[in-house]
């Protein structure tokens, strides 16, 4: 019989093993499998590294240049080649029937999607584009973990390595004999008073005022037939002593979401929490997205959880706004996929978080040849639903109305397989962006005092032409506080005197 595997279990078995690791990935973080998550995908030590950022490609020691008509197709014809290149485990891959064996993983920002279509303008470079457009790696190591079975699987060429993450999973899995309860202590979330307060303390990028008169312009915008829908994004930001890796943890013990990920690089780390797909596909060509749109909090009771459940799938602005994303999401798709492929197999459904319920629909689709993983993402990518319809107008019309860039937020997270068309990617939403903050702000003493960082929040609100800008204000910010909350919690036990 299998072992039983726990949340917590698993992130002490991460944290073990990549404390050597200055590049490591984890996707999936909570340790419960679901329809939409059966897999812990686990990536350590970069042995390619792809780095897109103002035109210029870093890959491993060479510096390539994408300028002029045909820097797009010359672009995708690099990360063609460059997971062309990447190690590939068939056997492995087909043994223990495993998502991807081999290949990149990393994360696209939001920018990346000038790279996408012909029809958008090159954005502007300024000093809020400091997260790359593109950052993926091929790693030396791969940990593949199947939730139902709390079965380990090691892709790796260093055979001592590979005896010590066996080990290391083995250890944790005697540990969990019997598995200890979760979570380890109370869920104590801050009320509106306290968590009103708290908020005081970040800045933020959009003040209610300027954040009401930017939906006033984007409904005028809707009105002159410009757009449908455009989703308005805040970015909440504050220096913050923590540990990132002890967020990600509570985020997954607390926040579980199937779509989760720990992205450290040299340069920051990612801490993601998405309920969010964006586009996954299997080893036959099946696509599928899964929109979401439509948010409402959650209930005190379970009958007041079904009365807020009922009425946002009673809400005629909130179906007819969804409809219209999923609409966007079988045109993304159809541009690739074979005709009549496209169909849309679940319509909405609820999904119910620690503190949001969403309403939320999957799209599927059979790719096309001779079209290809690369050509997938640049269909879908970035997501309607954080972006808005038409898609191309909406992209143009929020960079210039949202005052700071959105760097890796509504960016993805995700892998593309070694020797398959096999990817996932989600969208990056529920997400915290953590740089080192300037070292006379970090302490002395690092082996005691958390390090401190430069802390990114960013939520957003799909505004439609009878969108109420403060309705709109306060749906954003309810959005972050499962992400408040904990942020709160660690900064509290980080300023404890000792």
């Amino acid at each position: 019989m299998a072992a039983t595997l726990t949340t917590q279990g698993l992130h002490r078995f991460f944290r073990q093993i990549s404390k050597q690791a200055s590049e490591a990935m984890m996707l999936g973080g909570s340790a419960k499998p679901s329809a939409l998550n059966q897999w812990v995908i686990i990536g350590l030590h970069a042995k390619q590294t792809l780095r897109l950022q103002n035109d210029q490609l870093q890959w491993n020691d060479q510096t390539l240049l994408f300028q002029g008509a045909d820097a797009r197709s010359s672009l995708f014809e690099t990360l063609e080649q460059a997971q062309a290149q990447t190690k590939q485990w068939p056997q492995e891959k087909t043994q223990y029937a495993l998502p991807m064996a081999g290949g990149l993983a990393g994360c696209f920002g939001y920018e990346f999607y000038r790279w996408c279509d012909s029809g958008w303008q090159k954005p502007v470079s300024g000093p809020n584009r400091d997260w790359p457009e593109l950052l993926l790696y091929e790693f030396e190591d791969w940990l593949l973990i199947n939730l139902s079975k709390a079965q380990l699987t090691v892709l790796s060429e260093t055979i001592s390595r590979k005896a010590e993450y066996a080990q290391q999973w083995a250890n944790c899995l005697a540990a969990l004999t019997p598995p200890p309860a979760e979570p380890l202590e109370p869920v104590h979330n801050l009320n509106p008073e306290a968590m009103a307060d708290y908020l005081q303390s970040f800045s933020v990028s959009f003040q209610p005022e300027a954040f009401d008169q930017a939906v006033h312009q984007l409904k005028q915008d809707i009105y002159n037939g410009e757009i449908y829908q455009a989703n308005l994004s805040i970015r909440l930001q504050k220096e913050l002593p923590l540990d990132p890796y002890a967020l990600f943890e509570r985020l997954c013990l607390n926040n579980p979401s199937p779509f989760a990920g720990f992205f450290k690089t040299p340069e920051g780390v990612l801490v993601c929490n998405s309920p969010e797909r964006l586009v996954q596909m299997d080893e036959a060509g099946q696509a599928q997205t899964r929109p979401i749109a439509g948010t409402r909090g959650r209930g005190q009771t379970p009958e007041a959880d079904e009365a807020i459940g009922n009425a946002l799938l009673q809400n005629q602005k909130e179906r007819a706004e969804h409809l219209m994303l999923v609409d966007l999401a079988r045109n993304d798709l159809g541009r690739v996929c074979q005709a009549g492929s496209v169909q849309v197999n679940d319509l909405l459904v609820l999904e119910r978080y620690s503190h949001v319920t969403h309403l939320v629909s999957n799209v599927v689709g059979q790719l096309k040849a001779p079209a290809n993983g690369w050509a997938l993402i640049q269909s879908l990518f970035p997501g309607g639903t954080i972006t808005g319809c038409p898609k191309i107008r909406c992209v143009d019309i929020l960079s210039k109305l949202e005052p700071v860039s959105r760097g890796l937020y509504t960016g993805s997270l995700g892998y593309l397989d070694a020797a398959s068309p096999s990817l996932d990617l989600n969208i990056l939403i529920r997400s915290v962006y953590l740089r080192p903050a300037p070292i006379a702000s970090n302490p002395a003493n690092s082996n005691h005092d958390p390090m401190r960082y430069n802390t990114a929040v960013h939520v957003g609100a799909g505004i439609v032409h009878d969108a109420i800008g403060p309705h709109e204000y306060r749906e954003c910010l309810r959005k972050a506080n499962a992400i408040l909350n904990e942020l709160y919690r660690l900064e509290s036990q980080a300023t404890q005197p000792v």
